[in-house]
């Protein structure tokens, strides 16, 4: 998946702040009792799963590729504590995985970043924070409830990102729904921008000049691309 996406960027931000401390992270997250998942497991546990699958979503790789730059990579093998893993293992681990753990691992690490960047703005610009979306296409067999067509089933996610300079970010708010949901929802945008000392930078899927009016009213400093005539 290229990271210039929304899931891209959610998670390449949180994967520099895992590399940083990715020992302590590993030792953290490798305890046999972290997770109830671990409970039987012999290589594959909750923590070096987790950064696995992490490292293949910033590459974009399959499972097979997974196993085999793992395999590859002494320095991946040092800190996971794993020499190989086969790509079917790594299927059945998947699918073991608690969730609201995953969540919970992704909201400590989203509040570690604003905290590092709390008082950065952009010279001239001040605070700028940038509102996007994109959809991850699932399977229609197990993917019911993200019906969108036929042919297709997706999940969207809504974000709001801090822009620190032109090559660094980090994710302020997120939403994630099926991909039915708008852009322009509501009760996503009343997540994603609130009052603060950001500007919020929109493109034209977000025109809504209702909505604009009450933010001016509301002190929330925004740029927004018109509809052209």
């Amino acid at each position: 998946m290229p990271i210039k996406l929304s899931f891209g960027q959610l998670y390449l931000p949180q994967a520099s702040s895992f590399a940083k401390n990715l020992p302590r992270a590993v030792e953290n997250f490798t305890n046999k009792e972290s997770s109830p998942s671990d409970r039987y497991a012999k290589k594959l546990t909750f923590g070096n799963t987790s950064l696995l699958f992490l490292e293949a979503i910033l590459r974009g790789c399959p499972l097979q590729e997974m196993a085999d730059h793992l395999e590859s990579s002494p320095w991946m093998q040092r800190w996971l504590g794993l020499s190989s893993i086969r790509a079917s293992s790594l299927h059945r681990k998947l699918e073991r995985l608690p969730t609201e753990s995953l969540q919970e691992l992704c909201h400590q690490a989203a509040k570690k970043l604003a905290t590092m960047y709390c008082d950065v703005s952009l010279r001239s610009l001040g605070r700028l924070a940038a509102v996007d979306s994109s959809m991850v296409t699932l399977g229609s067999k197990r993917a019911e409830w993200a019906y969108v067509s036929k042919d297709f089933h997706a999940i969207k996610l809504h974000l709001s990102l801090g822009l620190v300079n032109e090559t660094t970010s980090y994710p302020l708010r997120t939403v994630l729904s099926t991909a039915v949901v708008s852009d322009n929802d509501d009760e996503v945008l009343a997540v994603l921008v609130e009052p603060s000392d950001f500007t919020y930078v929109f493109d034209r899927g977000y025109v809504n000049y209702g909505r604009y009016i009450a933010w001016n009213e509301n002190d929330i400093r925004f740029v927004a691309h018109p509809l052209q005539q």
